[in-house]
């Protein structure tokens, strides 16, 4: 398996956390993982953004055009990525469905054929009471989705290991909830393969 992820964001929504999940799962199957994360400012706020790798690759870093999947935290910061998805690849927005509606960006994206989900990661958070489930949100969001290679399951035993007791419940509802939004959005012929 050769698979590049980016995932793009700002300070204090949870990319390194997104990531340290994925490593996790890729990890437990036995698949070597190479990742490099890059901060703007060292406070929230600023942009981060981590590369993942799984497979024979010999640099931690997505080139341009070469990344399976984006995974956009923000909108702002899914666009300034923007350079990365390969043609035919997922990228998957926090954003309302609407919101990508005349966006120039996205639209050439998805002219190389590259499938541009939104989920409002944000809103469902609110609605499960805290905005800093969003990128748990958007990874369960994405997990639904033909072309991502890990399994819920595999990711919901990261959730229980990686999170905090207290936390690990509602970052368990915040996958299902995302799961459901993604499901919403898929067409019902597709079906799925991947990592158990």
């Amino acid at each position: 398996m050769r698979w590049s992820l980016v995932v793009a964001g700002i300070g204090g929504q949870g990319v390194l956390f997104v990531t340290r999940l994925l490593e996790r799962v890729a990890l437990a199957s036995n698949l070597p993982v190479l990742g490099a994360e890059t901060h703007g400012m060292s406070q929230r706020g600023g942009s981060v953004t981590t590369h993942f790798r799984v497979g024979p690759f010999a640099s931690p870093l997505v080139r341009a055009g070469t990344a399976d999947c984006l995974l956009g935290l923000s909108l702002q910061e899914a666009l300034r990525n923007a350079a990365f998805p390969r043609a035919g690849s997922l990228v998957v927005v926090n954003a309302r469905p609407d919101a990508l509606a005349g966006c120039p960006v996205l639209g050439r994206l998805v002219l190389l054929g590259t499938d541009v989900r939104a989920t409002d990661a944000d809103g469902i958070a609110m609605d499960l009471g805290s905005p800093r489930l969003a990128n748990v949100v958007l990874l369960g969001s994405a997990l639904s989705h033909p072309r991502f290679p890990f399994r819920p399951d595999s990711v919901r035993a990261a959730i229980l290991s990686a999170s905090p007791p207290r936390f690990a419940p509602a970052n368990r509802e915040a996958l299902e909830r995302g799961l459901a939004a993604g499901l919403a959005c898929q067409e019902p012929e597709r079906t799925r393969t991947g990592i158990e």
